[in-house]
Order: C-alpha cells, then structure tokens, then sequence
C-alpha cells in the first residue's frame, strides 16, 4: 500500500510477468470516516518480446551541485542496455528510441513536471531528451531540490520497452558573505592588495564543512571568465599582486560537495609612476619562487609581461631581440612555477599566465615559440582527468595563436620543426580535456582561435551504429553545420562508421563511446616533415612563381587551405581507430584560406586537388581521396576519403606535363608529392613565397628567408629534393620528438634537439656567403650559384612593375633580424 500523496503509480520490471494476461486491480480506501473503498482494474498482456534491460549511471558525485565550473562536475545520466539489445540494434532488428523526461520531487515524493525545455541545448542540456544519456549545462537546475530523471525506451513500432528514473537530490550553496579590497587603488606588480571573504556559511548538517576560498581577478575584457589568484585555500583573506586596469576582485567560496557562491569588490591598478626596471621586476619573481610562494610569481608574471616588449616610463616598443630575450626569461620564470598542476585553479593561473607573455607575438623567437607551446601543452595534458574551465581553455588557445602568429624568420629549423610537431600534441592534450566527464551525445565541444581551431565530440557506439541515421557531423570553429562561412570539419555517413565500429569493437575497449577529434591549424606543419631543406620557417620545394604580371602561375602543388586532422579514438583507453578502406567514404571539408597570398584569385575547383600527409612516405599523397566538387561551398573544399589519420589539406593542381618517373632511390609513389612542396607560412597574411630559379649546382634542398624593405619573406628553395631515406627517417623520428617535446623540462630541451638530429642528414645552411650542405660539405660559392636568381643579388618583378634589390645572403643569426 501506497500514500496517495506520493503518487500512486506502479511500475512492474521487465521479465517480472510471465507471457499470459493478467488482470492488475486497484483498491483506493479513504481515510478512517467510514467512506467506502473504491476498486478499479486493467487488463494487461504480457508477451514474448526481447525487452532492454536499462540501467542508469549519475555523474556529478553523490551530492552534485546546481553549478560547476569543469566538465567533470557537471550533472549527467549515462545509460545502458543489455548486451543482447544492443545487438538486435546492431544487426538492424530493432531500433531502440529514447525519450527523457524531468520532474521535481516533493517531500512526500510526489512528483511535478520540473518545466524545463530539454530541446534547448543552448540555454538547458547539452545533450536534447531523444539520446541514451542526458547532460544539463551549469546553473539550470535549482541548488538544495530534488529530481527525478525518467528515461523511456520504445522500440521502431512506438511500443513501450523499458523505463527506468533516477533520483538526483541537488546540494544547497553556502550563502550570506562579502568581498572587501584594501586598498582599492594601487601600482601594477608593486602594491600589495589585501582580499578578505566575510561572514559566508553554509548548512554544517550534511557534513559540507570546511569552506575553501578560491580568489579570482576578472579583468576588463575578459568577457566574465576569472583568472584564479592561486589555488583554493582554507585561509579567507589572501594578499595579492594585480595588472594594470580596472578589475573586478572575485572570491568563490566552496563546500566539501563542490557547490559554491561567490563575491566581487572593485579594484583600480595603474601603471607605476617611476621607470621601474624590468630586471627588478624578474628579482621580485625569483624571490617569490625561491620562496615557494608560486602563487604569487604567477601573479608577477601576469603583471609584468607587458614590460617585456615596452618600456615602462615611455611605452615605446622596445627592440625585437631585447623584447625576445626578456620574453624567453619570463617564459622560464613561468616553467619553474609550473611544478604542480594538480588543481583547476592552478591550471587556470598557468594558462593566464602564458597567454599574458605572449600577448605580442613579434616578440617571440624560435626559443620562445617552442617554450610557449610545450608549456601549452603541459597545462593541456594535466587537464585530462578533470577538464578546463572556460578561462583556462580560451587562454590555452590564444597561447597557440600567439606562437601561429609569431614571426617564423626568428625560428631557425630546428625550432620551426618543434612548433610542427608540438601543435599536434597541442591539440591531442586539449581535445582530451575538453572530453573529460563528457557523456556520450552531449553537444560537442568547440574552442576557435584566430589560426586555430579545435572541436572534439563523444558519441556512443549505439549513435555510431544506427542504421537510420544522417552522416556525423562535427564542424571546426562553431558552425551550425558544414560546410557554410569557411567552416571545415568532418561527416562520417552512418554506413562508414557502422563498418568502423564491427570492424574495431574487439580489438579496442568502445563501452565508454568512441572520441572524435577535429583540428585545424592555418599553417602548414608538414613544410619542413621530410627534412628537405630548412630555413627560418621557410618551406623547401618549388611552389609559385611571381611572374611580370603580377599572376602567379602553379608549378608545384602549394597548401591552399588550413591543415585538417581528424581522429577516432576510444573514449575508455584513448587508443585511435583504424580507418582505412572504407567502402563508403567519409567526408573532410577543408576551409580555404587566400589571406596568405593576397594576389592570387580564389581557385576555380578544378585548381584545386585533395591530398593528405602519408606518414610512412613522408609524402603528401591524394590517393583514396578525391574532391567533390557539388559539395563545395561557403568556402570549402569538399573530400571524399577512405581513410582517416593524418593531416588533409587542399593544395593547388599542378597543370603541365606529368612527374618524371621515380628515381631508384624514389620509392614509387606516383602520386606522392614532395614535403616541401608549398612554404610553411603560405597562410601568413605578412608573407608572401617567391621562388627564384636555381641552378643545379645549388640543388642542395635548402631554403633561404631574406628580409626586404616591404616586410615580406622571400623563400628560395632549391629545385632538388632529399633522398627518400632522410624524409624516411624523420618521419621515424617524429613521435620521438612529439614524446620529448611533452616531457621537456626547459625550452632548450630534447624536443629540439631530436628535430635537429632527424632533419640533419638532409638540411642546408648559409655560412659565410656560400651554401653549405651539413651532410655533405660546400656546395659552391655565390658566382656557382649564379641561376636566375642572381649570385649575390637579384631582382623580382612584383605587380606593379617596378623593381625591388635585395640581398642576397641572409643574415646569420635569425634572431638578429626585425620581424
């Protein structure tokens, strides 16, 4: 017997009534006044059908919180059917239909619809009610309530299969409290501000005690997303170092269940009114750091690296290299503080951190490039179990945007080639955050940079396998779907995945989903792969020359669009998919990018051709990849590949007679292209690739940057390609260097120097005025070299005719040179 007032409602297991029909009755008797019981009945029919047998898994904790700030904490239901239902879904049998309902729980236990709209996955789920798992986004549901989250499953005729609710009872806040600042006005990096979080409490029944005090900065211009002040402590006041600007001071104040209040107060920094010199401020670091107070060298850090690239009296800019050895000191002060990465608060500060010191990317060398993004890198990875903020992983981004951005002249080759390989670690560690806590089907999640953009998604392998549905989008910087506005991505048909899926299932763990990946970056990261030839982030091979005109005529294929990678990984173990020979293709949309070469005319589709980077060949190929040209638009090119791995890219067609036959030290790929083929800055809007004529004499695979007056970068690559067997070797190399590059401890460290022993073989170098080739000795003087280009000066006939000198010989040191 039931209290009416807690819902009379019956729910009868599957496979607790044997098949027959049963007569079920219901008694309704009054309260003890003498009112007659009513009776009632249905007659029901229990049959012989596979029925699912659902289960349902919280995530959020035992207690969750109505509000979160990682993935990992947020509300979600994960649910599972039998093993014999998933396979009458897999064969095509039964189609299983989902449909999620939410109620509030009254104290007696009945229940009220909650009144929230689950189709709306901007403002209510992540995840819509029509999928095995449902997910809410912060701050929807009500702090210190009770829920009931029903899932109903029918099968393809509409008939009732299973259903299956699970109460979720939500953890009240603390409350009451401020927030003062003392004083609240003061010198950037100089005056010490005094936070103190006042009179907060919180409900001491349920064990929530003790509060912990995590003190925040929202700058102006942050958009609302808190830098952390250092890690969360048990201590309510915290003495602090701010930039300069008009901020607002932020505490959030947590219970031991993660549920949480906050407080702001106003505080004004400005500038500091004597020339302060940049080498106390690095003092005042060291101390905190010698110290042990980290906490407050991040503070410095953010607070002083502005003063790395202008002076602090006068403002003006200072000199590149000056700009670039304070920039790599700050860098350094910033590894040695990046120890322990063990809290989202801490990874919040790093990040902030990093991207505060390379806010100007002219002032970033080849030292500073590869120590910004291996630290990226390392914020990223740590993230892995517990996810980012949103603060953490916007700063992470811009962080990449300022190294993409960054001047390649002050990069030598070796460094260019640790920023290739580090990218992909990059966007590995990142993709990885972003998918951790996330339940299978939520919306995926989507982080755009200017130069790049990563989306990662974790579907369910049911999702994968069902036969009825549309191709699996995923697209690249926020689009609603692809393609549209120069938005690439990637749509894997339903067929293809199913055929991935039976193909993968025993040999990799798939019961937590399968993990989607898509990146682009807007530079060509395999310029340098084969070791064919290095420079100041030059690329080596032909790729177009500037004719009298102004056109520019293909010669050989050159990058036209950013690079797109894509992957399928196991959400449980991590470990990739094997995609490759599919029957049915899947689809790359690769955004076009003309910004780098701001002459050439938009490609007709015939210009252009679809390739990718094949690892073992160390060789962009375009087999198994072919261009659809119906399916190109809004500033796409369209791909239909059979494979999956690697790096795409949509490169210009080359016209003209076909390639010469392999050599004997070729390896017999016709369709393979060469490693330089294109500049690795081809999409750099402050650079534009010229390729002079060489002599053979000079076929040495090398390229050399030479400063004009204009601010471009002229590459002149040498007309011959390495042997096969250096390119081989590099690419062995290449998850050496990715491994050293995560686990480096300082940015002279090992990832650069496995790049410079993989690419040594086969790179050439300027030294004293004649070409030098490492492997081999000198290769002849500046009269040897004489070709089209000129010995020790030559002339290029830019658009509007008129002639420009330059020089012939670079200068020695990269990092000399003004971006």
């Amino acid at each position: 017997a039931v209290d009416a007032a807690s819902g009379a409602r019956l729910v009868i297991p599957a496979n607790a009534l044997a098949p027959a029909r049963w007569a079920v009755c219901l008694t309704v008797s009054g309260a003890p006044s003498g009112v007659a019981p009513g009776a009632t009945s249905v007659i029901v029919e229990a049959v012989s059908e596979p029925v699912p047998l659902l289960s349902l898994t919280a995530r959020g904790g035992a207690r969750p919180a109505d509000a979160w700030r990682l993935p990992a904490d947020a509300v979600g239901i994960v649910s599972a059917l039998d093993e014999a239902s998933q396979a009458l879904q897999e064969s095509g049998d039964v189609t299983w239909f989902y449909q999620w309902r939410v109620y509030l729980r009254g104290p007696t236990g009945a229940r009220a619809d909650a009144g929230l709209d689950l189709t709306d996955t901007a403002g209510v789920t992540t995840t819509g009610p029509f999928g095995p798992s449902l997910a809410f986004q912060s701050g929807v549901l009500l702090p210190g309530a009770s829920y009931v989250l029903e899932l109903t499953v029918t099968d393809s005729l509409g008939a009732l299969a299973a259903v299956s609710s699970l109460r979720v009872d939500t953890n009240r806040p603390p409350f009451g409290g401020e927030l003062t600042a003392e004083p609240e006005e003061g010198v950037a990096a100089l005056t010490t501000f005094r936070l103190a979080a006042l009179n907060f409490a919180d409900d001491a029944t349920l064990d929530r005690l003790p509060l912990t005090y995590a003190f925040e900065l929202e700058e102006s211009g942050s958009g609302g997303l808190p830098t952390a002040l250092g890690a969360a402590v048990l201590e309510a006041t915290r003495d602090v170092v701010l930039p300069q600007g008009n901020h607002s001071a932020r505490v959030t104040v947590s219970d031991s269940f993660g549920s949480y209040a906050r407080a702001a107060a106003a505080v004004r920094v400005r500038l500091p009114e004597t020339c302060a010199d940049f080498e106390n401020f690095l003092h005042l670091v060291e101390l905190s750091l010698d110290g042990g107070d980290v906490d407050r060298a991040h503070q410095l850090l953010v607070a002083i690296a502005p003063a790395a690239v202008v002076e602090v009296c006068t403002g003006a800019r200072r000199d590149v290299v000056a700009a670039a050895a304070s920039v790599n000191r700050l860098l350094g002060l910033a590894e040695s503080a990046d120890e322990e990465l063990s809290t989202a608060d801490t990874r919040n500060q790093a990040a902030a951190t990093l991207k505060a010191i390379v806010a100007e990317p002219w002032a970033l060398d080849g030292s500073g490039q590869t120590a910004a993004l291996f630290q990226a890198t390392a914020v990223a990875s740590s993230a892995a179990a517990q996810g980012l903020d949103d603060k953490a992983a916007m700063d992470l981004v811009a962080t990449a945007d300022g190294v993409l951005a960054a001047n390649a002249s002050l990069a030598d080759g070796n460094d260019t080639r640790a920023v290739d390989l580090g990218l992909a670690a990059f966007a590995r560690g990142l993709s990885t955050a972003l998918l951790a806590g996330t339940v299978p089907g939520e919306q995926a999640r989507v982080l755009q940079g200017r130069r790049i953009n990563v989306t990662a998604a974790r579907v369910s392998v049911l999702a994968l396998l069902q036969a009825n549905q549309g191709p699996l989008q995923w697209p690249l910087g926020g689009g609603a779907a692809i393609p549209g506005n120069g938005v690439g991505g990637l749509a894997i048909p339903a067929a293809a995945a199913r055929t991935v899926v039976r193909a993968e299932a025993a040999r990799i763990d798939l019961s937590a989903g399968v993990d989607a990946t898509v990146a682009s970056f807007a530079r060509n990261t395999r310029a340098n792969a084969g070791g064919a030839g290095t420079g100041n982030g030059g690329g080596s091979g032909t790729g177009r020359r500037l004719q009298e005109s102004g056109s520019f005529e293909a010669e050989e294929a050159v990058v036209l669009s950013s690079l797109v990678s894509a992957t399928l990984r196991s959400a449980a173990s991590g470990e990739a998919l094997a995609v490759a020979g599919l029957d049915v293709p899947l689809r790359v949309h690769l955004p076009l990018d003309w910004a780098g070469d701001a002459a050439v005319e938009p490609a007709r589709p015939r210009d252009v051709a679809c390739r990718w980077w094949d690892e073992a060949a160390s060789a962009w190929t375009g087999a198994g990849c072919d261009r659809v040209d119906g399916a190109s638009a809004g500033g796409t090119v369209a791909c239909d590949c059979v494979h999956l791995g690697g790096d795409f890219a949509a490169r210009t067609a080359p016209p003209g007679p076909p390639a010469a036959p392999p050599t004997a030290s070729d390896d017999g790929d016709d369709d393979a292209e060469a490693p330089g083929s294109g500049a690795a800055n081809s999409l750099n809007p402050t650079r534009v690739v010229i390729d002079l004529g060489v002599t053979d004499a000079c076929a040495a695979g090398l390229t050399i940057v030479l400063a004009v007056a204009v601010g471009f970068a002229l590459s002149v690559p040498a007309l011959a390609r390495a042997d096969r067997s250096a390119d081989r070797a590099a690419a062995e190399a290449r998850a050496d260097v990715a491994e050293a590059l995560v686990h480096r401890r300082s940015s002279q460290g090992a990832g650069r120097g496995a790049a410079a022993g993989a690419a040594e073989g086969s790179k050439g170098q300027l030294e004293d005025g004649s070409f030098t080739d490492v492997g081999g000795g000198t290769i002849g003087d500046d009269s040897s070299c004489s070709g089209d280009g000129g010995g020790t000066s030559g002339r290029a006939s830019f658009a509007g005719g008129a002639d420009e000198d330059f020089a012939g010989h670079a200068a020695a040191d990269a990092k000399a040179r003004a971006p």
